[in-house]
């Protein structure tokens, strides 16, 4: 940019009309508008993923001290309703029970117009299993710790889940996987499917 002024500002080159514009005839002055713009927005985004790189340490924490919470609430109702087993035994789990983790499943994902992800994926064999669960993070890379629980499907439903996560602007991206759960909590997800919405859509003409 600084040697563009120069150029500018020096005699012209045999067959170089002053001053230079780029093709489209974008000028120095315009350059450097969108230059600072530039470096205004990449300080605005280096705050950004600061201030999500300390919300999480705080989600992390918070979790923390509610999991410490709960189990110690686990741990000592039973006792204090020694008399009351039916309530004991409705109490939901905090951890899964022993037990095998199950085989994770294929599945794919493809977007449609506008605004859709649609997840088709193969059934579990598994004698225990409780249902299908499709988590999801927006971005190119699935985030285990930032996933979301988009949908659940028992069993016997349609194994296709159709969600509007995520894809609400041209060109989002979003990570999603499919979970087998069992009726002892443990789980098993596929790999990740990676979902773009085009950042435009061409309209042919008839």
């Amino acid at each position: 940019m600084t040697l563009w002024v120069k150029i500018n500002a020096g005699p012209a080159p045999a067959g170089v009309t002053l001053p230079l514009t780029l093709p489209g005839g974008m000028t120095q002055g315009e350059f450097a508008n969108a230059l600072a713009a530039l470096q205004v927005s990449h300080a605005d985004e280096k705050t950004r993923a600061q201030d999500v790189i300390l919300a999480r340490a705080e989600r992390n924490k918070l979790q923390d001290d509610a999991y410490a919470i709960l189990k110690a609430y686990r741990e000592n109702v039973p006792s204090a309703l020694i008399d009351f087993p039916v309530l004991v035994e409705t109490m939901p789990r905090l951890t899964s029970l022993p037990g095998h983790t199950p085989e994770a499943v294929s599945a794919s994902a493809v977007f449609e117009a506008p605004d859709v992800s649609r997840v088709v994926y193969e059934a579990s064999t598994d004698s225990m299993l409780q249902g299908y669960e499709l988590r999801g993070t927006v971005g190119e890379e699935y985030q285990e710790e930032d996933a979301v629980v988009i949908a659940t499907h028992g069993p016997n439903e349609p194994r296709e889940f159709v969600s509007t996560f995520g894809l609400t602007q041209p060109g989002a991206q979003i990570a999603l996987k499919v979970f087998v759960i069992l009726t002892t909590g443990n789980e098993a997800g596929s790999a990740p499917l990676l979902v773009t919405r085009p950042a435009s859509v061409q309209l042919l003409a008839a």
